[in-house]
């Protein structure tokens, strides 16, 4: 039993590694477009916006730290680095958009 929970988990912890990135993308900007459209306020936006930096540079980091201390399975570490680098990329695309809309922009 101990080692199909292990199995299982393992299996859910990929998932989010490998669509973790581009779910994050999608809503922040799906939010994005909401929020254009319907002129709210964007002090709103921007916290969300922060928060989002904070979740994807937080997984960029334990992502790149697992992928280092992975060092019997070469193919795993360069998937984790991977996964990492994408988590990375989506927070510096978020941080642009944060620049753009920070209220004092508006």
């Amino acid at each position: 039993m101990n080692q199909t929970f292990h199995k299982i988990s393992i299996k859910i912890i990929r998932i989010l590694f490998l669509f973790g990135p581009p779910m994050v993308c999608f809503f922040i900007l799906f939010h994005f477009t909401l929020v254009e459209f319907n002129n709210s306020n964007s002090e709103s936006l921007y916290e969300l916006i922060i928060g989002a930096i904070g979740i994807t540079a937080t997984l960029s980091g334990l992502t790149f730290r697992l992928s280092s201390i992975i060092k019997d399975d070469n193919d795993k570490a360069e998937k984790y680095k991977e996964i990492g680098e994408r988590f990375l990329h989506t927070a510096i695309l978020i941080l642009f958009c944060a620049r753009r809309d920070h209220p004092q922009n508006v």
